[in-house]
């Protein structure tokens, strides 16, 4: 049997060459976003759930927060762990599935970035923001970004591609309607081994804005703010990111 698609693609190095292009100074950027939106105090404890190479951990580790990544790629984990050693700062790594949250203490943040949720089904997609809340301290706050559900529909382009001196990537998407799944086919050429081809499907269940914060609520989470893109516009149509900012209610 055959491992999940998110098992096979975030476990290979082939998914670090396919994000190569992503910038130190876009790094820098989108961590400051989620720091001024979740607006907590300098030392406080976030959770990066499904952290990956760590870019944005790393970042937000070199604001003065005490960071814990979380991911299921061991290859990422380690990826996470150079990056830190690299930048001078410390990072607790804590390998696991986003949907068993081995965590007793907790946190007075959570981050999910990057559309690293709505890998599963919506039993499990729902009980992963349940665990967050779980280990959410009493009026913590939670950031998650996701592909924006309204924007793929008005919007989205059902082709990409980009090179880098790694690798050669083409991407097609479908739009499922009545599931809101975002289907798509990644081919992955590898430069380095005589171009070398691999495909990859990838699976996500995409969310509008009134779905998440149905989900949130219910995971007893109060969304406050959205977003449609990292500078910090409001949510739009034509703006490709859902960003969600939630807090846990205080303790009585």
């Amino acid at each position: 049997m055959s491992e999940p698609w998110y098992v096979e693609l975030f476990s290979s190095g082939l998914y670090q060459d396919i994000v190569r292009g992503q910038t130190a100074a876009a790094n820098r950027l989108q961590a400051g976003f989620v720091a001024r939106v979740l607006d907590l105090p300098p030392g406080a404890d976030i959770l990066d759930l499904c952290c990956g190479d760590g870019r944005i951990a790393v970042e937000l580790a070199r604001l003065g927060y005490r960071v814990t990544g979380y991911d299921l790629a061991v290859p990422l984990l380690d990826a996470a762990r150079s990056r830190a050693t690299e930048a001078g700062v410390e990072l607790e790594l804590v390998h696991g599935d986003m949907r068993d949250l081995p965590f007793t203490r907790t946190f007075a943040g959570a981050v999910n970035f990057f559309t690293s949720f709505g890998y599963f089904d919506d039993g499990e997609n729902e009980a992963v923001i349940q665990g967050v809340a779980r280990v959410l301290a009493p009026g913590g706050r939670f950031l998650i970004d996701v592909i924006n559900r309204d924007y793929l529909v008005a919007r989205g382009s059902p082709r990409e591609w980009h090179e880098n001196d790694r690798v050669l990537f083409v991407g097609t998407r479908e739009l499922d309607l009545p599931t809101s799944r975002s289907r798509a086919t990644w081919t992955i050429l590898d430069k380095r081994e005589a171009w070398a081809r691999r495909e990859y499907r990838v699976d996500v269940r995409v969310y509008s804005a009134h779905e998440l914060g149905s989900i949130l609520v219910r995971a007893g989470l109060e969304p406050l703010a959205w977003y449609g893109n990292y500078e910090g516009a409001p949510l739009a149509v034509d703006l490709p990111r859902l960003v969600t900012v939630a807090e846990k209610a205080p303790a009585r």
